[in-house]
């Protein structure tokens, strides 16, 4: 079983312990959270990494989680574009992530979250942080001249209708 401890003076009675609990060393920033979209696009995600700490992190890879079918992530811009390891102090800014829009997505808002994994080498596969974002898919353009043109067409019907009463 690991255990946790909240202080490094702690790890003697913790025994063996994998990790200790500290601020996170790697701050993620998207530019910004969230985005809005019509059903059948896609949506580009910039982000600012941050190394807060002195020692190097290695960014091995991205997850993300939480959205639905229709919506499909992609993080082949991180693999892409960020750099292998931040050095203690460095920043980094750049597109991390993009998600699909099904042609059948429902408009709504939808909640995911991206996590960047690395640790101290190459191998680490800690989550280093986690960034919660939002997609909005907006209904196209014609939905709302559809919807227009029966509200028109409704009250053409009922003046009409009141007028030979």
């Amino acid at each position: 079983m690991k255990k946790v401890c909240k202080e490094k003076t702690e790890a003697a009675k913790c025994g063996i312990f994998t990790r200790i609990l500290t601020a996170p060393q790697l701050l993620l920033n998207l530019n910004p959270a969230g985005r809005s979209g019509l059903p059948g696009t896609s949506l580009t995600f910039n982000a600012t990494l941050i190394n807060s700490g002195t020692d190097t992190l290695f960014l091995n890879g991205a997850e993300v989680s939480g959205l639905p079918p229709d919506l499909t992530p992609d993080v082949i811009p991180f693999f892409l574009n960020a750099p292998t390891s931040l050095i203690g102090g460095a920043t980094w800014t750049g597109d991390i992530l993009t998600v699909g829009i099904s042609a059948h997505a429902a408009a709504n808002h939808y909640v995911g979250s991206l996590d960047i994994i690395g640790g101290p080498d190459n191998m680490g596969q800690d989550t280093l942080v986690t960034q919660f974002f939002q997609v909005t898919v907006v209904p196209e353009p014609s939905v709302y001249a559809l919807l227009m043109g029966t509200a028109v067409f409704g009250t053409g019907l009922l003046v009409r209708r009141r007028k030979s009463l």
